[in-house]
């Protein structure tokens, strides 16, 4: 299975790599649960979500599914309404006053998030997305144990198990 993220360019090296210009987080627990990651090489966009943590919530393991660039630009336009981005990393504050606004807003970007492609890769990465130390292409048996729609906790408590995936591809 390939290595390769997006571009050779992305995962040259040993990890960990530093992968993504911007990271907009749309989800937070003591650190990034889902959003957006830019490749700061190719521009290619993954829309991430978390699968599962170590004890600690330091290590984090992301599917990561294709969106179209466009979408990226167009949420990032949506939130700069109320806040100016941050980057590298962007994590909006909620909720946006008046609290319809939010509501409006949260509406719009869930529509531009449902538009992401079925997970592809799996990362192992810190909270942030700063650093990423494993990946792997999803097989499709391991695809099949994600879920169809993330809610932004973690689907498993078993980090252990995907990272022996993500090391050995079993």
């Amino acid at each position: 299975m390939s290595q390769e993220l997006c571009c050779p360019a992305a995962t040259s090296g040993k990890p960990p790599y530093s992968v993504f210009e911007r990271v907009l987080s749309l989800g937070w627990y003591d650190g990034t649960t889902s959003g957006l990651a830019r490749c700061a090489n190719c521009s290619s966009v993954f829309k991430y979500d978390i699968v599962d943590w170590d004890a600690d919530q330091e290590q984090r393991i992301f599917a990561l599914s294709r969106i179209d660039p466009a979408e990226f630009d167009c949420v990032v336009d949506i939130l700069s309404a109320s806040e100016k981005p941050h980057w590298p990393f962007w994590n909006p504050r909620w909720p946006i006053e008046p609290p319809e606004l939010t509501e409006r807003i949260k509406k719009e970007v869930d529509t531009y998030m449902s538009r992401a492609n079925q997970p592809e890769y799996l990362i192992a990465s810190d909270r942030k997305l700063a650093k990423i130390f494993a990946m792997r292409q999803l097989s499709e048996s391991f695809r099949r144990k994600l879920p169809k729609d993330f809610d932004g906790l973690p689907i498993t408590n078993d980090f252990s198990s995907w990272m022996n995936y993500l090391s050995t591809g079993h």
